[in-house]
């Protein structure tokens, strides 16, 4: 018996390859997006948690200078830096941590990306009774202050920063 093979079931088996790499093509459009967004999402929940730790380090400096007549912790090492060029003292310094941590703070917050490294949070002093916290914006890609905090305000060598 000779069976007859229909030309239209030889070409409803599958896909063509053109159509394969049209949907692969797609895909491949569509996850870089999503990849892209992604990355910008992590960005602002980085600098979510930089105000957020800003905010818990302002409230335990004001604490401390409350506790000790108007002053604030000193750094150990005056004079060094940990931003590169830029004068200051690691928020790590461990006179600022023995003064805040624990009784002020559970833990020296540390930035969530540039943790331990020269963009680290920074304290700046003018004196034991003005100073400055600093952070790296990944939104602003430049140091910045934490809003609403009103110790430096007015101090010309502070205008320079940006709030975060």
């Amino acid at each position: 018996m000779i069976r007859r093979v229909n030309e239209s079931s030889l070409n409803s088996r599958g896909f063509t390859l053109i159509e394969l790499l049209v949907v692969i093509a797609i895909i491949g459009i569509l996850s870089s997006v999503v990849l892209a967004s992604l990355n910008n999402a992590r960005a602002k929940a980085r600098d979510a948690e930089r105000k957020s730790d800003m905010r818990a380090v302002l409230n335990a400096l004001d604490l401390y200078a409350f506790d000790n007549g108007g002053k604030y912790p000193i750094a150990a090492n005056p004079g060094t830096g940990c931003a590169g060029a830029r004068p200051g003292y690691c928020l790590g310094d461990s006179n600022v941590v023995a003064a805040l941590v624990p009784q002020y703070l559970p833990e020296m917050p540390h930035d969530p990306l540039y943790a331990n490294t020269t963009n680290d949070y920074l304290y700046q002093q003018l004196n034991q009774s003005v100073y400055i916290l600093l952070a790296k914006s990944e939104k602003l890609n430049s140091w910045c202050v934490p809003p609403s905090s009103a110790m430096y305000v007015g101090h010309a060598w502070l205008t320079s920063y940006p709030s975060c």
